[in-house]
């Protein structure tokens, strides 16, 4: 562990600017673990407030990423504890199986995310729209086609072809190499 009067420190914006970038990986082993949105979304704020006040527990000698999966297994654990009297508690064990699992696809997540803004925003006005809907809004195909004058089954063609759109986007980026 760093020593708290080390020069060694990152500055309060140095570990912001780390948080803003590996977030999305926090988020999706996060949002892997708690179906609940909502409950996701709390247990992500509980995480960036650990991290903000633990930053001097963070030892810059090693990965940013692993200190930030040790705080987020720390944070759901307490969730799942919270949670006891629901029918589906995880252990701790399972819970670090499951960051460790996470830990050697970081750098892929990244990459992909990354691939995934890029190409949404190819996308047309009318599949951005739809997509965003259905995954950032969970609406179902009737509430998109209510919102969009659209027939539930036509929003689910625009919808597939958003998703294979982006699919094929994807692939080119990652097998390209290009960002």
């Amino acid at each position: 562990m760093a020593d708290p009067d080390s020069a060694e420190q990152l500055s309060t914006s140095e570990i912001a600017k780390l948080w803003v970038e590996h977030a999305p990986v926090i988020a999706a082993y996060v949002q892997a673990e708690v179906r609940d949105r909502h409950h996701a979304e709390d247990v992500m704020q509980e995480i960036g407030q650990a991290v903000a006040q633990g930053s001097e527990r963070y030892d810059p000698q090693r990965p940013f990423i692993n200190w930030l999966f040790g705080v987020a297994r720390n944070q759901l654990l307490r969730y799942f504890q919270k949670q006891a009297r629901e029918k589906t508690v995880f252990s701790s064990q399972l819970v670090d199986k499951l960051a460790d699992a996470y830990s050697p696809i970081v750098s892929q997540v990244s990459e992909r995310s990354e691939a995934l803004r890029e190409c949404v925003k190819h996308l047309t006005p009318r599949q951005r729209e739809a997509i965003g809907l259905f995954y950032r809004d969970e609406f179902t195909y009737a509430q998109i086609g209510e919102q969009m004058q659209m027939t539930p089954s036509a929003v689910g063609v625009l919808v597939h072809r958003a998703r294979g759109a982006l699919l094929d986007c994807i692939h080119r980026k990652l097998s390209t190499g290009k960002q």
